[in-house]
């Protein structure tokens, strides 16, 4: 295949390439068919180095995996396994190609596997990943451009948390916040904002940054994903979060069992064995609780939230206590969740609100995901979306995936199988659901005051609204367009 023919190859054609080489590494009689030999850095490294053609092949894909290494240090090495860089998600392409491509030492596919601490089918997927990014790295050596219509490999449609390590994760005030509260042990440290506002992603780098800094154990529990039935009673909810503490922390299962056959209250028998935890454990432990308010809609909530604050002040008396970290992520107000102030475990400690993005972070995401937009634009779709990170990431993701230009996706922004038509018939359903919310955000958009407190922190915690004064506005212009002409309401 000659070096023109590589010009039209496609995005899997290419992967096919570079897959078929990799394969055929260490056979240099197969390598020397590859039609990557049309590109023309082979041919210039076999004349100037008088190299054969599979010989220049491999040193032109190994200096190219070379320029994956996420930083100028010295890479990792096969030599040296407990290197912490071969489970970095930041060195995962240079680690995974380079294992295949060692010049010196060959490795199994299964031990590759354990070297980097992904499971069979999970690999296979990085490893192809890893192949398209060595693909766009041999082409732009090669000066052969992305075709408009290709999606972008790197991209992944935004939902739920971000990993601690993702490159479109935008630090925010709060950030700096929760590192600070962390470089100390026994600390209580409350996320608060609305919904998609980033608190699972901000509670994920939290995470990070604790196990980094003091090694910490970490004990995680999503009350979203507890279940009804754990949430039936306080004694559910406290021997389902003791059994969770004693199997994440490997801790013998006897004392739990012995301990609930105890005429004690649930929250005692709790205290008892996170004490015992505490003791059994050399370092600090980490319990992570998100969407903690749901427990609001339990008839035992403030009993729970009281024992949380307990726990906090046992840190006085106990030394024990002083290794426990509590992080939790709540969207309502405190004093809707506990309204004695006394027992709440949310004015304590360290208080971080989470706010939407500033026009800065906006650029600054806008930059990450290769400048789809220029300075007017970005004005622009911030006006939109006032820094609703959530929606912000969609945008940007489908600005670049899409293929598509500002004025069209401002243009398809409310309609039906729009950018962001899912999201927004979901908050619409939430809203037809219930009459009172209904009711008001109707007098949100018609400029009105919302009548029932209760009802507008309602709309706060599900991130339609914002508060400015005593009043409430929709929470960005994408919003107050959507719900004025879903639900019939003049904004004139």
């Amino acid at each position: 295949m000659i070096a023109q023919s590589l010009t039209s190859l496609t995005e899997d054609q290419w992967d096919e390439l570079i897959h078929d080489a990799i394969k055929q590494w260490r056979k240099p009689d197969r390598l020397a068919a590859s039609p990557l030999l049309g590109l023309r850095q082979v041919a210039a490294r076999q004349a100037a180095d008088k190299l054969t053609p599979a010989v220049a092949l491999r040193a032109v894909i190994d200096e190219a995996v070379a320029r994956l290494a996420p930083d100028t240090a010295a890479p990792p090495s096969l030599d040296n396994p407990e290197d912490p860089r071969w489970l970095d998600y930041n060195w995962r392409p240079y680690c995974i190609l380079r294992g295949l491509t060692a010049r010196h030492r060959s490795i199994s596919t299964a031990a590759l596997q354990d070297l980097v601490g992904l499971a069979s089918a999970h690999y296979h997927r990085e490893y192809g990943k890893a192949r398209m990014i060595l693909a766009e790295e041999l082409r732009t050596l090669e000066g052969i451009p992305m075709t408009r219509d290709e999606i972008p490999w790197r991209l992944e449609y935004p939902s739920g948390g971000m990993r601690a390590d993702d490159p479109f994760y935008i630090e925010r005030e709060a950030d700096d916040k929760l590192a600070f509260a962390l470089r100390s042990e026994g600390q209580t440290i409350t996320i608060r904002g609305p919904r998609q506002v980033g608190k699972t992603s901000l509670l994920a780098r939290g995470i990070h940054n604790a196990q980094e800094i003091s090694g910490a154990r970490l004990v995680y529990l999503d009350f979203q994903g507890v279940g009804e039935e754990a949430r039936g009673s306080l004694g559910d909810l406290a021997r389902v979060l003791s059994a969770h503490i004693f199997d994440t922390l490997e801790l013998d299962l006897t004392v739990w069992q012995n301990r609930w056959t105890t005429p004690f209250l649930p929250q005692d028998n709790l205290k008892w064995l996170i004490q015992y935890a505490l003791r059994q454990i050399d370092q600090p432990l980490l319990l992570a609780m998100d969407e903690v308010d749901i427990l609001q809609l339990t008839p035992f909530s403030k009993d729970f939230f009281s024992m949380l604050r307990s726990w906090h002040n046992l840190r006085a008396s106990n030394v024990a206590w002083r290794k426990l970290t509590l992080m939790m992520a709540i969207s309502t107000e405190p004093y809707l969740l506990i309204d004695k102030v006394g027992e709440s475990p949310f004015n304590i400690g360290h208080l971080l609100y989470l706010h939407d993005f500033t026009y800065e972070q906006t650029a600054e995401l806008n930059r990450r995901y290769g400048a789809p937009l220029n300075a007017a634009e970005t004005a622009a779709l911030h006006a939109l979306l006032n820094g609703h990170p959530y929606l912000t990431r969609v945008a940007l993701y489908t600005l670049v995936a899409g293929g598509l230009a500002w004025p069209q996706l401002l243009a398809a922004a409310v309609q039906d199988e729009g950018p962001f038509d899912q999201h927004l018939r979901w908050q619409l359903q939430r809203v037809d659901d219930d009459a009172r919310l209904r009711a008001a955000i109707v007098e949100v958009l018609a400029n009105r005051c919302c009548t029932d407190a209760k009802v507008g922190h309602h709309l706060l915690k599900a991130g339609l609204v914002a508060k400015v004064g005593d009043n409430y506005v929709c929470r960005c212009e994408l919003y107050r367009q959507y719900f004025a002409d879903r639900l019939h309401v003049s904004t004139r």
